[in-house]
């Protein structure tokens, strides 16, 4: 009996569930990996509004971090403003520096760490 061998073409199930896996995975950091930078990217709007309201009044560290602290309760934001926030003075100029990071699990023992770090002139 002669059986003729015809080209197979489409995805077999195991190559059909790798794919789901790996969409899986990334739609999953995808949804875990959004909030964090949500956030940062309210902070650094409202930063950008504090040190725009602040500029060439020489503030204090202390009226900067009620002001942000302030903000971060409202927005229910877990950090500390006195750890993220910096007030650098040279002869010229002030700087307000924002610098943290944020470690997020993913999975298992698997975290990804988020480094954020912007600079405003007041």
């Amino acid at each position: 009996m002669l059986m003729s061998r015809r080209k197979q073409s489409g995805m077999s199930l195991f190559s059909l569930v790798l794919v789901a896996l790996l969409m899986a995975l990334a739609a999953l950091w995808l949804v875990k990996l959004t909030g964090p930078y949500w956030q940062q990217f309210k902070l650094d709007s409202h930063l950008s509004q504090v040190a725009d309201e602040l500029r060439g009044r020489n503030p204090t560290e202390a009226v900067i971090e009620r002001r942000l602290d302030r903000f971060l309760n409202q927005e229910n934001i877990d950090l500390d403003p006195a750890a993220i926030i910096q007030l650098n003075q040279n002869d010229a100029s002030v700087q307000l520096v924002l610098d943290y990071e944020k470690r997020i699990d993913i999975f298992g023992n698997i975290d990804v760490i988020l480094s954020f770090h912007e600079e405003y002139g007041l």
